[in-house]
């Protein structure tokens, strides 16, 4: 996930209960690639936690990795790579307690 490139860009990017499985450190990097496959007005939909750490919690009797940002680590790395957040729900208990965002890209270039 962290390296694709599509070769091209879309009206839309879905990133649902998957940033969440990369370390704290790498997400940032991968809010830059989404951003590049948005084309200008496009939209990113993605969750997250809603505080800075990491976490094992369990999935099917298994041990499963949890990696978040703070919520003002997500808002700058979104608009460092031109993205507009348009609505967020914090700790949604209508999606298993996960943080729910609606970005827009910017028209221009994006950076990152």
């Amino acid at each position: 996930m962290r390296g694709v490139d599509l070769g091209r860009t879309f009206d839309g990017v879905i990133a649902w209960h998957s940033l969440i499985h990369l370390p704290p450190e790498a997400q940032p990097a991968m809010l830059a690639v989404f951003a590049r496959h948005l084309r200008p007005g496009g939209v990113l939909v993605f969750t997250s936690g809603s505080e800075q750490g990491e976490t094992i919690g369990e999935w099917r009797g298994e041990p499963l990795y949890h990696g978040s940002l703070s919520l003002d680590a997500y808002r700058t790395g979104l608009d460092d790579v031109g993205l507009d957040v348009r609505r967020h729900v914090v700790s949604d208990r209508n999606c298993g307690g996960a943080t729910v965002w609606l970005a827009r890209r910017r028209g221009g270039k994006v950076v990152g």
